[in-house]
């Protein structure tokens, strides 16, 4: 069947590398379990290899000020082949699904994730203007 590997670079929004962010891959379906794992480098730079072949969801994590997870859904694993994702922004919490960019359902909110559990503050440009 073969194995694969996943290659990339983690950045914030000024496109300066985010090191120590979190990548997990996980299987797909209704049993979705952690495949595999690991930190990016200084540069933001990681490398998985000995993926089996298959379609996985990928989640990168990074606590440098507040937590912030992107999740990359639908990501294909081919055989022998390294596949990119080059340049992952980390600006905001969003979901990737193959080859479509979701934006959350309100993207005028800044969502604060404040503790290791994922429960979060909303914060309204209204309450920012307001202080």
């Amino acid at each position: 069947m073969g194995l694969g590997t996943l290659k990339g670079t983690v950045v914030d929004g000024n496109n300066e590398p985010l090191p120590f962010t979190r990548i997990i891959v996980y299987s797909l379906g209704e049993n979705r379990s952690f495949m595999a794992g690991v930190e990016s480098d200084f540069d933001g730079k990681f490398l998985i290899s000995s993926l089996s072949v298959g379609v996985y969801d990928i989640e990168l994590t990074n606590m440098s000020f507040v937590m912030d997870t992107l999740i990359i859904e639908n990501v294909e694993i081919l055989p022998e082949t390294i596949t990119f994702l080059d340049s992952v922004e980390m600006t905001q919490t969003i979901r990737y699904h193959s080859g479509c960019l979701c934006i959350p359902e309100y993207p005028n909110e800044v969502r604060l994730n404040i503790d290791p559990f994922g429960r979060s503050t909303i914060i309204d440009p209204e309450d920012i203007r307001r202080h």
